[in-house]
């Protein structure tokens, strides 16, 4: 074990974050290492998407109490970002909260929020928004507003108001309307919708966007023999995943949300979005989804649908999280497939999107669902809107995994293979978390997740036919080709207004290119990416090599 902190310094400033994490094991238990090197790894292992890293360092750990807030603010997401935001109310983790580190008292709330205090989180957060002043940041608004409906139990918003009232705080109206819309959607609620602000329906990342709740934790069967909760080894991406017959199992997860339909909770929430058609909207379509991995320009897309009957949502409110994400995909790889199975990704897919869709409609525009976080759900909005259109936007596998690795796009935040284990003594005994370690499997898991997303896409268009028969290689739009333009224009947005050259004018603009000096080049990164193109390879010849 060293002290020296040289070594690491000079990885931070030289290296990349891989080479910077490669370096943990020489600074020995994380309960011993200077606090200084625990601020780093901590945030690094972030940064990578290692959750489980993070909580290895972090959990029983005196030092953390002296971390600065940046490693104490980094621990506490990944707390509530692998669902395990209870462990700080369990006395599990020493970080002090205060309105003087304003993300570290955020999250904190965060994790109170997920673990059922939300009355406390809500004092919380109103303290800190109160100490922000005239422009607080929205991220901690939006979380201290869903803390008092929590703590209200509130679904029409009045206790909201009354609670905003007696703290001195207020929030524009459009975002109470559409946040109570969101809990208990309703045609007489859609009646009082007001047209959206930015703040109703916000596109922009922010904290806490993560929702607390969601489908729950399944059993791995593959995870046999471990020491501890924290020792997990052996673990792959599910390979069987290629050797199944998607399309078959897409189609079962769509007639089952269909199924879903008639329920009162759901019929209630579609009856709202009909009403909100029928009186702004007449002319606008079902909902338009993208499927894509990310990093293929999407942000471009949503750009160029801007101002036209089209309404792009390229970030949300509410995301899904890498849980919820691979809690779904697990389902349509190997769940049985039934309504009652179905249901609460249906619940969580619409409190999640269903304040979206009600602006795109109350603008008078057809809903596009741009961002890749929402791929995987596809065959819940099928099910729920029988006329939603898909297109797959695709560019090359080795591109994509340049920039998820070489530029740290992946950080476990897309469908990854995140093993969800029942707690080692059964359920409710012990701790079940929700991460592997990317670290030592990142090229595996890139690999697994291109090929994956093709594979899906397949099915999709096996399941629903014209619904989903577009593909568009995203070179050929930047790169200004009419094989790729022609058809978006034509087959994926008709009457979006805008022709070929504008087309061709704006995606020929660099759009959300990640600088040179963030792409990774040390031995190390060559070697990882070199090591996910083998496995992409031999993911995509499984999937080919199918019966």
């Amino acid at each position: 074990m060293t002290t020296d902190l040289s070594p690491l310094w000079t990885a931070v400033r030289t290296q990349s974050p891989y080479d910077v994490m490669a370096l943990h094991a020489d600074f020995g238990p994380a309960a011993k290492m200077p606090v200084e090197a625990l601020n780093i790894f901590l945030q690094t292992a972030c940064v990578l998407g290692d959750l489980d890293r993070v909580l290895a360092d972090g959990l029983d750990n005196p030092t953390v109490s002296l971390l600065p807030k940046e490693g104490a603010a980094m621990l506490l997401y990944a707390l509530y970002e692998s669902g395990n935001g209870a462990l700080l109310t369990q006395g599990r983790v020493s970080i002090r909260a205060d309105a003087s580190r304003p993300n570290v008292l955020a999250y904190a709330a965060c994790c109170m929020l997920q673990a059922g205090q939300a009355g406390k989180a809500a004092e919380l957060l109103a303290r800190l928004v109160r100490t922000q002043g005239e422009a607080p940041h929205a991220g901690h608004q939006r979380v201290m507003v869903e803390a008092l409906f929590r703590a209200t139990d509130g679904e029409e918003g009045t206790g909201v108001s009354a609670l905003l009232a007696r703290a001195g705080l207020t929030v524009a109206p459009d975002w109470l309307a559409y946040e109570s819309f969101r809990r208990a959607p309703s045609p007489e609620m859609a009646e009082r919708l007001p047209l959206p602000g930015e703040g109703a329906v916000r596109r922009a990342k922010h904290i806490g966007s993560t929702p607390p709740w969601g489908p729950g934790r399944i059993a791995e069967p593959r995870l046999t023999e471990r020491k501890s909760p924290l020792a997990v080894t052996g673990f792959t991406p599910p390979t069987d995943a290629f050797s199944i017959d998607i399309g078959a199992r897409v189609a079962a997860v769509v007639d089952a949300v269909a199924a879903l339909k008639d329920t009162p909770k759901i019929a209630r929430a579609l009856d709202a979005l009909a009403a909100i058609r029928a009186a702004h909207a007449p002319d606008a379509g079902d909902p338009v989804q993208v499927i894509s991995t990310g990093r293929a320009g999407t942000t471009a897309l949503s750009d160029f649908l801007e101002g036209t009957p089209y309404c792009p949502f390229h970030s949300y409110a509410w995301v899904t999280g890498p849980r919820h994400r691979w809690a779904m995909t697990r389902f349509l790889i190997e769940g049985e497939t039934g309504a009652e199975q179905a249901r609460p990704f249906v619940e969580l897919f619409l409190f999640c999107r269903i304040a979206e869709l009600a602006a795109a409609y109350r603008r008078g525009e057809t809903p596009v669902l741009v961002s890749h976080w929402d791929s995987i759900f596809a065959p819940v909005l099928a099910g729920l809107f029988p006329r939603s259109r898909f297109l797959h936007l695709r560019r090359a596998p080795k591109a994509v995994i340049g920039s998820m690795i070489a530029k740290r796009q992946y950080a476990g935040a897309q469908i990854a293979s995140l093993p969800y284990r029942l707690d080692p003594g059964g359920e409710g005994d012990g701790v079940a978390f929700d991460g592997r370690a990317l670290f030592p499997e990142l090229p595996r898991h890139v690999g697994w997740y291109l090929a994956f997303t093709e594979h899906f896409w397949r099915g999709l268009g096996t399941a629903l036919g014209e619904r989903a028969h577009l593909a568009i290689a995203s070179e050929s739009l930047f790169e200004g080709r009419e094989e790729g333009l022609g058809p978006l224009l034509d087959a994926g947005f008709p009457g979006c207004g805008l022709g070929l050259e504008e087309a061709r004018a704006h995606f020929g603009h660099k759009i959300n290119e990640k600088t040179r000096s963030k792409m990774d080049e040390t031995a190390r990164v060559r070697d990882l990416l070199a090591r996910a193109q083998d496995f992409y390879r031999e993911f995509a010849g499984e999937m080919d090599a199918r019966p």
